[in-house]
């Protein structure tokens, strides 16, 4: 469970973050959840960029994919999303 206090940190440390995924005309398919699952154990915290041709609303496609990868949802801003999935090694964890 991510507090309202590490959200704000997260948002701040996912300003200067360049997207790592991208999701197109076809939405959310598996090679995209099969993407963020593996940008999100690498980075830990990602911007997910959605374009303007995709099937369903940004709301959607956030909420999907934070819950198939399980991950948190951090923010919605323009066509970007930010996700953050804490690493297994506490050690590496960024809050």
């Amino acid at each position: 469970m991510v507090t309202q206090i590490q959200k704000k940190q997260l948002k701040a440390q996912a300003h200067h973050l360049k997207p790592v995924v991208m999701v197109g005309k076809e939405g959310v398919n598996d090679n995209v959840i099969v993407s963020t699952f593996e940008a999100l154990e690498a980075h830990q915290l990602i911007k997910v960029h959605v374009s303007k041709n995709a099937p369903v609303t940004l709301l959607e496609i956030a909420y999907d994919l934070a819950g198939r990868t399980h991950a948190t949802l951090i923010q919605i801003i323009g066509r970007m999303i930010v996700l953050y999935k804490p690493a297994k090694d506490r050690k590496r964890w960024i809050i």
